[in-house]
């Protein structure tokens, strides 16, 4: 008898998975007072991996799965029906409803997704084959089971932390991720959902997936992880949430989408820090009403896009994200900026996009002040777009630490000449009026009322409980928006722009000179927010060096054969390199600076510059421990001149001294030498501790040192 042999993948399509992640975050991230670890709740078997922020019980049977790969697929079950074509049809139908999925084994023994209507043909067709010895027909149905397995029995998480878990299925079909109250999702809501979880097949024809889910933000509970394959739940592993190191009871971070993709292995790690801290004195500074969103779902889109923001969702663009293999903290700086959004919610009270024109002097032309606009000639919703980004600027860039301030918003072009314009720079001109106009609790007594609001806080009060549309025009005197900024003035003042010339001016003259938040009167107003550490505002403010400067010996058109060094032991042998302003590369790093090779050097630019010495305004510098206090009188740098240009030669240097790191004295200065190596001698000192500042690099203030090697010695010991 001829037999038609099927292979049938079979999967179950129960319920329809529910909830998104985004929008079901309220559910179950109420803040609780029960921080119990519950590491002691792991089962005492199996091996323990410990992860930044998570442990995990290892699984055997995962690793076992995966070296067994695809010889699954062998263990099948197999189902015989015989009789008439209507018999067999009956039976398939029984034995098989139409909520699962079908392929046929074709002959070179691959597989091919059929339809169910076509498995029914083709049954019919082989109840019709006649045998010699029987009226009826056989038909061979081959079930493959779906097998899957998490890499971990059980994982112990941080609240709020994002998860990337491998998990094993014989089968590459499309997945779902869901976290429940209780295991399996039975009787529960899903608090998180990630669908279209990423499947690849592995060489041995086993499949391997990501099983990518955010923790609830709820300590001290557990939770389950559910792989789900259409409404069914085929995997289910418990998740215990233990105290987060981040103020998730002030606001939670919900993340979705693509982040497997992105380049950098350090991105998603910054984009949690960067909303955790921030957001908590964003909201606290600029969330008015109190029904501003605390939970915010930030998820990455596989387009070009760079950022937006709608509601409690904030986008960001893949492909944007992967133009650089590597990030910095001030490079991402856009998240705070949508997370103002996030504070302001202005739809509706504030008017934003193209449908008003100011023609200011009446020439049929938008211009400002006689002066032609450049970008888009448009005046709406410059306020807030510009508030995002000052909300960016002081609590992220300048509120967090020295690695996320973006000192290039500094520059006059960026200040001086923003045009009104909604993606202009008008962040430190906020900064000034924040200065001289801020929120000030005149009575004590912790509550702000209209009379003590500063410029930018009654602009917000106004438009945050306006019931109708307001205008941001900055010279319409008629509109609430000038009048509140003329009320807040004390009359001063009629609109921004009036303030803004006397900003120009002042920073222009050095009237007034912007060094950070540190000494605001209104930080306050995002200070002791309980369970969150106030901001270690950064100073900007330059260093001078000191007045001391020796005599210094200057040696020119020297190669490394022929340099003199000072006599002496060099005390530096055996240091250890405390800090540094940066370096090229693991081979041109401060050690080198004292290994005795006058062929090796330290080589840092301008761009690998750290935030510390930016704030200090100094292009490079290090701190190095020698130990031990030790004796010296005489110092020795030899420049890149010895094997390049003298135009490379260290220009201008500082050495200082300690003895217990916290007290430093200053015994020596050289300004504007640029020699191939230079002697000083700087008296009998007494240190552990050596710091050397880099002042000016070299003749054409590249901002790139090169020092081939420092030698400290006591002379004639």
């Amino acid at each position: 008898m001829k037999r038609l042999i099927l292979l049938l993948l079979t999967v179950l399509l129960l319920f329809t998975a529910v909830a998104c992640g985004g929008e079901n975050t309220t559910t179950d991230t109420t803040d609780t007072t029960d921080t119990t670890d519950t590491t002691s709740a792991l089962p005492p078997e199996g091996t323990v991996e410990e992860f930044d922020g998570y442990s995990g019980v290892v699984n055997d049977r995962y690793e076992t799965l995966m070296q067994a790969g695809s010889t699954l697929a062998t263990t099948l079950e197999s189902y015989e029906f015989f009789g008439t074509g209507n018999d067999v049809t009956q039976s398939v139908n029984i034995k098989y409803p139409t909520g699962r999925s079908w392929y046929l084994e074709k002959e070179d023994g691959t597989v091919e997704k059929s339809t169910y209507q076509e498995i029914r043909k083709l049954a019919m067709i082989a109840a019709k084959v006649k045998t010699p010895t029987k009226d009826t027909a056989e038909i061979t149905v081959k079930e493959v089971s779906l097998d899957v397995a998490m890499r971990y029995e059980s994982v112990t998480a941080e609240a709020g932390s994002y998860l990337m878990l491998d998990f094993f299925t014989n089968l590459p079909v499309d997945f779902t991720v869901t976290v429940t109250k209780t295991e399996g999702g039975k009787a529960s809501t899903a608090i998180y959902t990630e669908k279209g979880i990423p499947v690849t097949v592995q060489e041995n024809g086993s499949c391997k997936g990501l099983a990518k889910l955010t923790v609830p933000h709820t300590a001290g509970t557990d939770y389950y992880l559910n792989l789900n394959v259409g409404k069914s739940v085929v995997c289910s592993m418990p998740i215990h949430a233990v105290e987060s190191r981040y103020p998730t009871h002030i606001c939670q971070l919900w993340l979705e989408g693509c982040w497997e993709r992105v380049k950098d292995p350090d991105y998603l790690d910054m984009i949690i820090y960067e909303f955790y801290s921030c957001y908590p004195q964003i909201l606290r500074r600029f969330a008015v009403l109190g029904n501003e969103p605390t939970a915010i779902t930030v998820y990455i889109e596989d387009t070009d896009g760079v950022a937006w923001a709608s509601g409690n969702r904030i986008g960001i663009g893949l492909g944007w994200v992967n133009e650089k293999p590597t990030h910095k903290l001030n490079e991402i700086g856009f998240l705070s900026h949508e997370l103002g959004h996030s504070a302001q919610q202005f739809a509706g009270k504030l008017n934003y996009g193209e449908d008003t024109r100011y023609d200011l002097n009446g020439d049929g032309k938008i211009d400002y002040k006689g002066e032609q606009v450049d970008g888009d000639e448009e005046w709406e919703a410059w306020f807030t777009e510009q508030m995002a980004s000052y909300a960016g600027l002081r609590y992220y860039h300048w509120g967090t630490t020295a690695e996320a301030i973006d000192l290039e918003k500094l520059t006059p072009e960026h200040n001086y000449y923003f045009n009104w314009s909604g993606y202009g720079n008008c962040g430190v001109f906020f900064a000034y009026v924040d200065w001289y106009y801020p929120t000030v609790d005149k009575n004590g007594d912790g509550k702000i009322t209209d009379g003590e609001r500063g410029v930018i806080d009654a602009l917000y009060w106004l438009i945050k409980n306006s019931n109708k549309l307001l205008y941001d025009n900055p010279y319409d005197p008629d509109i609430p928006f000038n009048q509140t900024v003329k009320s807040a003035t004390g009359g001063k003042y009629a609109n921004l722009p009036e303030i803004y010339e006397d900003f120009v001016k002042d920073m222009k003259s050095g009237a007034w000179v912007f060094t950070g938040f540190a000494d605001y009167k209104d930080n306050f107003l995002s200070e002791n927010i309980p369970g969150v550490k106030n901001p270690d505002y950064p100073v900007y403010k330059k260093v001078l060096p000191g007045d001391t400067t020796n005599e210094a010996k200057l040696q020119s058109g020297v190669k490394a054969d022929s340099v003199v060094l000072p006599s002496g032991e060099n005390i530096l042998k055996g240091a250890t390199v405390v800090s540094y302003s940066g370096k090229h590369n693991d081979e041109e790093g401060v050690e080198t600076l004292f290994d005795g090779d006058l062929e090796t050097y330290w080589r840092a630019t301008s761009s690998e510059r750290n935030a510390d010495y930016f704030l200090k305004q100094i292009a490079h510098g290090f701190v190095i421990d020698l130990g031990e206090v030790k004796t010296f009188d005489t110092y020795a740098m030899v420049n890149a001149g010895i094997n390049k240009t003298d135009s490379f030669n260290t220009a201008s240097w500082e050495i200082l001294v300690s003895e217990d790191g916290k007290t430093w004295k200053s015994v020596d200065y050289q300004e504007d030498k640029g020699a191939d190596a230079v002697t000083v001698g700087i008296g009998t000192q007494k240190a552990r501790y050596i710091e050397v500042r880099i002042f000016d690099t070299d003749a054409n203030h590249s901002g790139t040192v090169r020092i081939h090697e420092m030698v400290f010695v006591k002379s004639g010991s």
